[in-house]
């Protein structure tokens, strides 16, 4: 069975950490990429500029969603916890 590329569901934006059981309220840590350069979104507290239209931020897990729905937001890149080496 042949499929077309436009019948499909485009993907999220956002990648990381999105499935883990978190509080909404939860602050998380990531990487957006802007279509307009120097733009951040509302929902979220800017970090460092990585470049005119790569930023880091943070907001609460519960504002994701806004992100998703941004269209200025192209991707969101959620931080994955890391392991603690004794």
């Amino acid at each position: 069975m042949k499929l077309k590329i436009s019948a499909l569901e485009p993907e999220s934006k956002i990648t990381g950490v999105r499935h883990r059981e978190l509080d909404t309220d939860e602050t998380v840590l990531a990487i957006v990429k802007v279509s307009e350069p120097d733009y951040v979104p509302r929902c979220t507290r800017l970090r460092s500029r990585i470049d005119r239209h790569m930023i880091t931020v943070e907001c609460r897990y519960g504002a994701i969603s806004m992100l998703e729905v941004d269209p200025r937001v192209e991707s969101v890149a959620l931080q994955k916890p890391l392991r603690m080496i004794d």
